[in-house]
């Protein structure tokens, strides 16, 4: 049937095909029209494939052949008609054909081209591992095939089927051991894959929550233990002043006291008196006090008595005083040292706080660094365990020794153990900062921003200026001073003022039960021995001392900066070129990989060029974390590590 309308011809095909094969004594009915051509698009990279020795038209002809086969023609011995039959590669069984690739991801690994060096991969001509994609409608793939079960079972073979169905040629294999790796008969057996390394990324799947750096800082600062005594120290050193003013505010005390008296004691005494004239005047003139008048009578004789108890059985007494220091020049100097003894505490304590919250950061960004590391060693893994499954293909196809697949399953076990040990290590140091924080270890952290970098014309004077050390060291100075003037100021006298009101149930001569006294006093130690002589040359020597420790604490301040300047410096140079070898390594291992999978390199150089590319990567997390500590280090220096942290 001939005709310019495919839709009609197509329809009209399917009718002749439907009667045809209801027509008894028909077999094999085909619908020819049915068939749809199918495409192979293999993407082949040329400078890959030129260094491996393969020219591109090899790569067509040996996809063909996998995927198409080649036709040929089988004859029963009772038959007269022959039939086609046509051959693909051998695969293993319940593999798919390479019409469905996309199931099938093994088809460009395990598919050879002739090389000048050897068979070697379809893998290599291709961008990472090679793929053969299918195109065209449908998802069958073309080709001519009769159904020929008896020459399938004599055989053992499947024929190239349409919609990927199963190929498993193993008679024909030496159609094509020009293009594919011997085969499986000739293979030895294959060892199991390795046991995966359990990975951060495996210890991730719990989701454990993620610590920022920031939130560590605020949870030491509340929780932390060293800065929990260090505010428990802060806050006794601030009772001095408490203990300074208690020598000049008044001092109120209130007693009273019961005693029970054995025995009653009471005196008489005279109320009244009998008087007499003695007929004489007197005394004399000159012994008459002033306003009284000399008379002849006299009281001699008393007429009545009246009775008062010294000591009762019952003797009850309470007491109040006040005393108030007026003039005391000690107690004044001793107020004033206080408040600069609390201010040396206070900056010693800031700066002991700021030292835990330094190691904070210090022990959270060594955290993050291995956990780069670790990173870094599972692509390691990954890369050793990629080079083990080249190194055991080769070896089956007889194209390496078998020290190269030794040399690789050695790497590979090495790679792993790297990375079990960057992983404890990790584990490890997560308990430190947990340790610090006081808190379990059940976070994870990221991987912080770098630390800001201190500007500044002299940053030898700004910390200076802001250090709490260099602080308490310049009010140390000041402390000391004024303890020796507090002992010069014993010289001068003390004057103080009291007050006392007292009751008693025992009143003999006033007759009253409650009674008060006013007064001040004097006190002014004019020599004691030569002990205030002493005690001012033992300030003067502490002055002395405390000017010293200032100036070393400016001068090692002043040196912690330069140093901390060029050790930051140096990293940041290091850093830098780490990073470029780095870059070098990495495209050093891609050649040297192009190079050894097209049979270019052996494997010692594939090897030393993925345990050089290693080590970069490493220097890299290695000088990126000298970085961070470097720039915290010069921040605490200069001190404004805490103000960076605000």
């Amino acid at each position: 049937m001939l005709g310019d309308r495919t839709d009609e011809l197509e329809a009209a095909a399917a009718w002749v095909e439907g009667v045809l094969a209801e027509t008894p004594g028909t077999r094999y009915v085909r619908n020819t029209s049915r068939d749809r051509e199918r495409d192979l698009r293999v993407r082949v990279e040329r400078d890959r494939a030129a260094l491996a020795g393969v020219a591109v038209p090899d790569v067509d002809r040996a996809v063909r052949l996998a995927a198409g086969g080649v036709a040929g023609h089988y004859r029963e011995e009772a038959a007269e008609e022959a039939y086609d039959v046509r051959v693909t590669w051998p695969r293993s069984q319940g593999e798919r054909c390479p019409a469905a690739p996309r199931r099938h991801p093994a088809c460009s690994t395990r598919l050879y081209l002739a090389a000048g060096s050897g068979a070697v991969p379809l893998s290599v001509t291709g961008s990472g591992r090679g793929r053969v994609t299918r195109a065209g409608p449908g998802g069958g793939f073309g080709g001519d095939v009769a159904i020929l079960r008896s020459a399938c079972a004599r055989l053992g073979v499947d024929l190239a089927c349409s919609n990927g169905g199963r190929m498993t040629f193993t008679i024909v294999a030496a159609l094509v051991l020009t293009q594919a790796a011997p085969s499986a008969a000739a293979k030895p057996k294959e060892a199991p894959p390795p046991a995966p390394v359990a990975t951060p990324a495996a210890t991730a799947a719990r989701a454990l929550p993620v610590l920022p750096l920031r939130e560590a800082i605020v949870v030491a600062q509340r929780q932390n233990l060293d800065i929990q005594q260090v505010n428990a120290k802060l806050d006794e050193a601030r009772q001095a002043t408490g203990k300074a003013w208690s020598y000049y505010l008044p001092q109120i005390a209130v007693s009273g006291n019961y005693t029970r008296n054995e025995l009653q004691a009471d005196i008489a005494l005279p109320a009244t008196y009998y008087v007499t004239d003695t007929g004489q005047s007197g005394p004399p003139p000159g012994q008459i006090p002033p306003g009284q008048t000399p008379t002849t009578y006299q009281a001699t004789v008393p007429s009545s008595f009246y009775t008062d108890a010294v000591q009762v059985l019952n003797q009850w007494q309470a007491q109040a005083s006040a005393n108030q220091a007026l003039i005391a020049p000690q107690a004044i100097l001793g107020i004033v040292n206080a408040y600069s003894g609390v201010r040396v505490a206070e900056y010693s304590s800031q700066q002991a706080r700021r030292d835990v919250l330094f190691g904070v950061a210090q022990l959270y960004y060594g955290i993050a660094g291995l956990k780069e590391l670790v990173i870094v060693q599972e692509r390691q893994v990954d890369l050793t365990r990629e080079r083990e499954r080249d190194a055991r293909v080769r070896f089956n196809a007889g194209t390496s020794p078998k020290v190269g697949l030794l040399r690789a399953e050695i790497d590979r076990a090495q790679a792993e153990e790297d990375l079990k040990r960057a992983q404890i290590d990790f584990e490890k140091a997560k308990l430190s900062l947990a340790q610090a924080l006081t808190r379990d270890n059940d976070f994870d952290v990221e991987i912080p921003p770098s630390p800001r970098i201190p500007q500044g014309p002299d940053l030898e004077q700004q910390a200076l200026d802001l250090r709490p050390d260099v602080k308490a060291a310049a009010e140390g100075v000041k402390l000391a001073e004024g303890q020796r003037t507090q002992v010069i100021m014993e010289y001068l006298p003390s004057i103080g003022a009291f007050f006392n009101y007292r009751y008693t149930n025992v009143s003999i001569f006033t007759g009253q039960a409650f009674t008060w006294q006013a007064g001040a006093g004097l006190t002014w130690n004019i020599f004691d021995g030569g002990l205030r002589e002493a005690n001012i040359r033992e300030a003067s020597a502490k002055i002395a001392e405390a000017k010293a420790a200032k100036e070393q604490t400016d001068l090692r301040t002043t040196t912690n900066v330069k140093q901390f300047k060029l050790e930051l410096e140096a990293a940041l140079a290091n850093k830098a070129k780490a990073i470029e070898r780095a870059e070098l390594a990495r495209e050093n291992a891609r050649l040297v990989d192009v190079a050894y999978k097209a049979g270019a390199a052996t494997y010692l150089e594939s090897t030393d060029s993925v345990q050089t590319l290693r080590q970069a990567e490493v220097n890299v997390v290695a000088e990126s974390l000298n970085v961070d500590l470097a720039t915290l280090r010069l921040l605490n220096a200069v001190g404004a590590f805490q103000e960076a942290n605000d």
